[in-house]
This record gives structure tokens, sequence and C-alpha cells, in this order.
């Protein structure tokens, strides 16, 4: 029975921590860079869609790779690939082909793209908690992980500043983007990463007991789809809301520390109530848990169209973020219902296409209603694609309560 301390847990923990903080700092530095490279506002959003793009594109790869190699193996492998797509940014920006504006986002682009597969890395990382502590519950397993992974996506957009500090060290000469150095410090999280992920490989094995996929692990059911349609349309929702929020506080008047604050307030109600999700889905059960997820995006998608200055946006912020939290626990527990453990990486990375997807879905129509119809109307949309969470799982007629899966430490296996 592994131990508080466990090397293999420390080294879990420094792995998720790193890689968040990797993730969110880049993330939060693309569009700013974009923007500048490209003399263009209209293209500050392209990161962001190729980085959702690059994830969802490497789910099943990453997802294989945890299969047969083990989730330690995973995870190292997207933090390299993360890694390098730091580096086709620096290299772009920072050397003499950032001349040419061009080539410049093109690498941009590229780079973004090559950053998906470390932010795939990072949400799959959360199916390991479990794995390196048998003797907790699976809730406490996991809300261990993502309670690590706060810190990283907290402090990581705080880091911008100091990076700016280390560009001119890395510039062939003058002109060179300030966000750039976020870039380099990013990659180097990436890297340290990947070396502590590496160090939990004996503690994170593949399945020596694989078998062929059963017809049930091919073809989910019921319960399953429902957990997919939870991870989708949670995602759709929070991304699509929250990713014009900043602009609708800046046509307000809001500061740029006010929108900052907004954000890392966000991201915090993301991952911060990790283990009352859990103890939700494990009392309530994850259908009934899946329904007050819907609820809560409700109210804070009302709460947005509704208040339009920026304290009061922020605090509908705080609710997108929390709904979203309870729609990943319970549609990621919906989605492993009943499915053998060698088959579950398989199934952990069709969830994570899914919300992929549904992603790249929000940021692109976001952008589109916003900008035709105003933010009010974006975040009517947005509850309205919130109610068909409840829509979906009372129409299915699975169960809802306690003990709609047959063990109820998968209950929370988020």
């Amino acid at each position: 029975m592994l131990q508080r301390g466990h090397p293999p847990t420390v080294a879990l923990f420094g792995a998720v921590a790193l890689g968040a903080t990797a993730q969110s700092l880049a993330g939060a530095a693309g569009s700013l860079l974009a923007e500048e490279v490209s003399g263009s506002a209209v293209l500050a959003g392209a990161p962001q869609t190729m980085l959702v793009i690059g994830a969802a594109a490497s789910v099943l790869p990453l997802a294989r790779l945890a299969a047969r190699a083990g989730r330690a193996a995973s995870l190292t492998g997207g933090c390299v690939v993360g890694a390098l797509g730091c580096a086709v940014v620096v290299g772009a920006v920072a050397t003499p082909l950032g001349a040419v504006p061009a080539l410049a986002l093109v690498g941009v682009l590229l780079g973004s793209l090559l950053l998906g597969a470390g932010n795939t890395a990072v949400m799959l990382a959360r199916y390991a908690g479990q794995q390196l502590r048998p003797d907790l519950d699976q809730a406490r397993a996991v809300a261990r992980v993502l309670a690590v992974a706060t810190i990283g996506a907290v402090l990581g957009p705080n880091l911008l500043a100091p990076a700016a500090r280390l560009t001119p060290l890395l510039a062939a000469g003058d002109g060179v983007a300030p966000v750039t150095g976020a870039y380099a410090i990013s990659g180097t999280a990436y890297v340290l990463a990947g070396i502590a992920a590496w160090r939990t490989r004996r503690s994170l094995p593949p399945d020596r007991h694989r078998k062929p996929r059963s017809p049930r692990s091919r073809r989910p059911d019921r319960t399953s789809f429902c957990g997919l349609m939870t991870l989708a349309l949670s995602n759709l929702v929070m991304v699509g809301v929250m990713t014009m929020a900043p602009i609708q506080m800046h046509h307000h008047g809001a500061s740029l520390g006010a929108i900052g604050a907004v954000v890392s307030a966000h991201i915090t109600a993301m991952f911060a109530p990790s283990p009352v999700s859990g103890w939700l889905a494990t009392r309530l059960g994850a259908g009934n848990t899946g329904l007050i997820a819907g609820a809560v995006l409700v109210a804070a998608c009302v709460s947005a169209a509704l208040l339009t200055d920026g304290p009061a946006l922020g605090v509908a912020m705080v609710g997108l973020g929390v709904g979203w939290n309870l729609g990943l626990v319970s549609g990621s527990a919906l989605l492993t219902h009943g499915v053998p453990a060698p088959s579950r990486p398989h199934r952990e990375g069709v969830g994570e296409i899914a919300a992929g997807v549904a992603a790249v879905v929000g940021g692109l129509g976001a952008s589109a209603v916003s900008g035709t119809a105003g933010y009010p109307a974006l975040a009517v949309a947005g509850a309205a694609v919130s109610l068909m969470i409840g829509g979906v799982l009372v129409a299915s007629r699975i169960p809802l309560g306690p003990g709609s899966t047959p063990d109820q430490r998968l209950a929370v296996s988020i």
C-alpha cells in the first residue's frame, strides 16, 4: 500500500503542477503573440483554435500509448511534444525568421498545434491518481491531482510579466514580442514535467492482462452516451461563454487587472471544487450530479446575460467554472461506467475528443454569435445548451441516484 509522500505520487504531482503551469502560461500568451506578429486582432484567437485542434488530434494516440506502455509513458510523451511546440514558437519568432510576419505566424500556429498534446497529457493525468494510490477512495485520489493542477493553472498567467524579461536573452534582434519569453518558460516546464512523469513509470505500468475490447466497450450504452454528452455540452458552454467574457468586460471599462482577476478566479473554480464534486457524485449519484451541473451552468449563463458590469460578470464566470467541474466529474463517471480497466484508456480518449470538438465549436461559435447578436445573446444560448444536459439525462431513463454504477469508487473516476 502506497503511503502519503511516496516518491511516485510526489513525482506525479510535480509533473501535473509543471504541466499545468506550462499549459496555462502558453495559452495566455498565444493570442497576444499572434496579434503582435500578424498585426491583426482578427488572428488573435487562431493559436487557441490550433491548440484545441492539436489536443483533440493527440487524444487517441496518447490513450493508446497509456494502454500499451502505461500512463507514465503517455504523460511523458505529451509533455515532450508540448515542449517541442514551445521550441517551434520561439524559433519562429526570436530568430531571423521572425522578420517575416507570415513565417512567424505559421510558426506560432504550428507550435500551438503541438502544444495541444501537452494539454491533453495534463488532462489525462487525472486518471492516474488512484492507480498510484489504490488505498484511497477514487474521489480523494483524483481531487488531489486536480488540486495540484489548480496551482499550476492559476500560476501560469501570472508569469507573463516575469517571462517578458527573458525575451531579450532569446531574441536575435530588436522588436521581438515580449511574450516570446513565456514560451521559453513553458517549454522548460514541460521538459521538467516529462522528467517527473517518467519517474512514475514503474508505479504506472500498462495492464499486463489486456484482452480484446468487448462489444460493450466498443459501443457506448445509454449511460456512457450520457457521460459523453455531459462532458461535451459542459465544455461547449464553458468555452463559448468564457471566451468572450474578457472582451465584454473590456467594452464595459474593466481594467486589465480586473479582467486578469476574473480569468484567474474562473480557472480556480474549474478545478478547486473537485473534492466537493466527487463527494456529491458518491452521495447523490453521477446522474444527479450531472443534473446539478446543468442547473449551475444555466444559472451562470443567465447571470452573465443579465449582469454586464465587471464584478457581477466575474461572479457569473466563477459559477461557470463550478458548473464545468461538476460536469467533468459526473460525465467522466458515466462515460466509464462498467468499462473494464484494460479498455478504459480508449473510452477516456473518446471523452477527451468529444470535449475537444465541443471546445472548437464553442470557441468559433462564440465570436460569431457575440459579434452579430451581442454577448447577452451568447449567454442565453449557453443557458439553452446547458438545459440539454438535464434533458439528455432524463430522457435516457438511466438510473441517476446512488448505486447507478456498480462500484461507487467508479462514480467519481474522473
